[in-house]
């Protein structure tokens, strides 16, 4: 077994949870700075296109973004806590779970709540990087992983 679902004497030991959290955040923060990136490239060479920012779209997208997060974070805790140990692990079924209701709540609110045609899907994605990227470096910071 790898280091974070290692037995010691016959019982697992409690994985290290900040360094899953930061793998965590160093992915997300990886993941949205690409989407960004990806996202703009394409937009500036025409092959999709979304709206220039407006005021508004805060106000409409919210709180898409913060489902968003969620829906990475809990993604790929899920990830780590079971491919740590082959074993049942309930904490990596809570964050399956919770990624579950955000992916759901993230689908209903988009399809009930937006209009799409408006931003797009690509738009849609690429405001909700951008919007999370700053709090995603604020949390990093202050939880000591850009160290």
């Amino acid at each position: 077994m790898n280091g974070l679902g290692a037995r010691v004497g016959g019982e697992h030991s409690c994985p290290n949870l900040h360094l899953i959290f930061s793998f965590t955040l160093l992915s997300l923060r990886k993941r949205m700075a690409a989407t960004i990136m990806i996202l703009y490239v394409s937009k500036l060479n025409k092959i999709i296109h979304f709206p220039d920012f407006d005021k508004k779209i805060p106000v409409k997208l919210f709180p898409l973004p913060l489902l968003y997060i969620g829906n990475h974070i809990s993604g790929l805790s899920s990830t780590s806590k079971l491919r740590s140990d082959l074993a049942f692990n309930l904490e990596g079924y809570i964050f399956v779970f919770l990624n579950d209701i955000f992916t759901a709540a993230s689908g209903v609110y988009t399809k009930q709540k937006m209009e799409p045609q408006e931003l797009g899907k690509y738009g849609v994605l690429f405001c909700n990087a951008c919007f999370m990227i700053v709090p995603t470096l604020i949390l990093s910071v202050s939880t000591g992983d850009l160290r």
